[in-house]
């Protein structure tokens, strides 16, 4: 199964969830150049397939500057550049803060020799996965600088499995894997600190590595989501699928049709029994942000809400009444009927990682 959250979220049946993505940050931005009607902008030639060489054709192409480390006479990147220079002849694109992520992580994949999808990892799509925070460490990109990385190593720099985190958490996630991550987060006391991250955060970054990585349903299965996942992001774990949809459903307008219809899904009467259970907890103890319409506040007490204790338990008396079977197909019937709206999109598990892994890591 796969979920997604997008702007809309997205679903998959090995599924995959993606959030609503928050407003971008914006830098000032330069004149765009004009070209001439019917003259398009230069390409390499055909024989430059060294990706450094279209690394430096493409801070050419956008009028950035690549790194000093890669500007001496023999670097590829700078004999691109160069070359890219004088093709655009200033006639180059605008640069804004996607862009100049797009950049890094391009230049990241080719310094650990990993393959980068090249259609769908585009500037574009890191504008559609920007966040207001960090969603391990819940910095302000405002105050640090995000880096665009890729969640799962094996997958790489695909679409799906990218997120933008604070320089923390990058520096850990480069390090660690979904089953190292869970033991170190397990491990530590609520006051511990570990490679500079705290063990809210360490739970938080081992969620978000479990949720594109495939695991066993008994491991993920009882555990508490203390993130929901980024836009775009891929849940790839039937159970976390299931997690994100119930935490999805705020109070509101059509709140018990959405209910109604996740009872309706329910294999039998004990599992109706406890989802009941379960949401009444949670309306009981959802804490309203501060200012109304403050998404990502609501979206930090939803995550905050899977951690109460009370909350917790309820989740495992109904997910311990459901196999991972039951699970996908709850998800999967549910996001079809509308159950989360337009933020959930259900993928199948070939489409949800169509590509994955077809590089070496991308850290």
């Amino acid at each position: 199964m796969s979920a997604t959250i997008l702007t809309r979220p997205t679903f998959n049946a090995r599924g995959s969830f993606a959030d609503t993505v928050p407003a971008v940050h914006r830098t000032p931005l330069r004149q765009a150049a004009v070209w001439p009607v019917g003259d398009r902008p230069p390409e390499p030639d055909a024989g430059h397939g060294d990706p450094g060489f279209r690394l430096g054709w493409e801070h050419a192409r956008h009028g950035v500057l690549p790194p000093t480390e890669h500007l001496l006479p023999m670097s590829p990147v700078r004999q691109g550049w160069e070359s890219g220079r004088r093709a655009f002849a200033g006639r180059t694109r605008v640069a804004d803060v996607a862009v100049h992520q797009w950049l890094q992580l391009n230049q990241r994949a080719w310094l650990d020799g990993a393959g980068i999808d090249a259609v769908q990892v585009a500037p574009a799509f890191l504008r559609r996965i920007a966040t207001g925070a960090c969603p391990v460490t819940r910095e302000d990109f405002g105050k640090v600088q995000p880096a665009p990385m890729a969640v799962w190593h094996e997958a790489g720099c695909v679409a799906g499995n990218l997120a933008l985190l604070s320089p923390r958490a990058a520096r850990v996630l480069a390090r660690v894997d979904a089953r190292s991550a869970i033991a170190q987060a397990d491990s530590m006391a609520a006051d511990d600190v570990h490679a500079g991250l705290t063990a809210r955060e360490w739970a938080r970054l081992a969620t978000l590595l479990s949720f594109v990585t495939p695991l066993p349903h008994g491991l993920v299965a009882g555990r508490a989501m203390p993130l929901l996942p980024p836009p775009r992001l891929r849940l790839l774990n039937p159970a976390q699928g299931l997690q994100c949809l119930i935490g999805l459903q705020a109070p509101g307008a059509g709140q018990a049709r959405r209910d109604g219809l996740l009872a309706a899904l329910m294999p039998h009467a004990e599992a109706r029994y406890a989802l009941a259970d379960l949401q009444s907890t949670m309306l009981a103890r959802r804490k309203a942000p501060a200012r109304a319409g403050d998404l990502r506040a609501q979206r930090e007490a939803i995550e905050d809400l899977w951690t109460d204790g009370l909350v917790h338990r309820r989740w495992q008396r109904l997910v311990s009444r459901l196999s991972e079977a039951d699970c996908e197909s709850i998800v999967r019937v549910a996001v079809a009927r509308g159950a989360a709206g337009d933020r959930v999109q259900w993928l199948p598990a070939t489409a949800a990682t169509d590509g994955w892994g077809s590089g070496a890591a991308c850290a």
